[in-house]
C-alpha cells in the first residue's frame, strides 16, 4: 500500500498536534499557585465539571470502576466533586509544579510547611492537627482546617510533603 506525501504529512501532524496538546496540559500547570481555601491554578472549589474541563480538558478514561465524583490525571493531580451539588470540593496534588505564596510544594520538608503554616495547635485562631496513619502506606498528615488545605508526608527519616489538598475552610473537627 502506498501513501501519498500528503497523507503522510497529515499523518505526522496529526500526531505531533496530538502529543503536543498531552504536553501542554502538564506544562501548563509549571508553576500554578496553590491557594488554600481557594483552589489550585485556574481550578478553583465550586466549579462546576463543565468549567474544570474547558480549563484542563476532558479526564483521562479510569482504569477501573467509573467513579464521576473524582477526575483524575496520570500527571499527579485529582479534582473532586461533591456528589449532591456538583461542584468541585477539593483538589488533590501530586505533582511538585504547584507552590503556595511561601514556597511549599510536593517534595518540601515538613520544616518548609510548619515554618509557613503552623504547627499541630487547637487554640486561638488555629485549628490544625497532625495525624499518622499506619494502615497499608504510612502516612503522616497535618490539616490546617480554618486555611483549607492539608499535607500528606512519606513516614521516614526524613518526612516529605507527597501530597497537598485544596478545600474549604472549615471549623475544627
Amino acid at each position: 500500500m502506498r501513501f501519498s506525501a500528503a497523507a503522510a504529512v497529515c499523518v505526522v501532524l496529526m500526531l505531533f498536534v496530538s502529543c503536543s496538546a498531552t504536553k501542554t496540559v502538564s506544562a501548563q500547570r509549571n508553576g500554578w499557585h496553590i491557594d488554600p481555601g481557594v483552589g489550585y491554578g485556574p481550578i478553583k472549589l465550586g466549579m462546576s465539571p463543565d468549567e474544570v474541563r474547558a480549563r484542563l480538558g476532558p479526564p483521562p478514561p479510569s482504569p477501573g470502576p467509573s467513579i464521576n465524583a473524582l477526575w483524575r490525571w496520570p500527571d499527579a493531580l485529582a479534582v473532586g466533586f461533591s456528589v449532591d451539588q456538583h461542584t468541585v470540593n477539593y483538589v488533590s496534588i501530586r505533582e511538585q509544579s504547584g507552590v503556595t505564596s511561601g514556597g511549599a510544594r510536593v517534595g518540601s520538608t515538613m520544616d518548609q510547611v510548619v515554618g509557613e503554616f503552623g504547627g499541630s495547635s487547637t487554640s486561638g485562631s488555629a485549628c490544625n492537627r497532625i495525624t499518622i496513619s499506619t494502615g497499608g502506606e504510612s502516612t503522616m498528615t497535618i490539616d490546617y482546617f480554618k486555611r483549607g488545605i492539608s499535607f500528606d508526608f512519606s513516614v521516614g527519616a526524613s518526612p516529605r510533603v507527597k501530597e497537598i489538598r485544596i478545600f474549604l475552610p472549615r471549623a475544627c473537627p
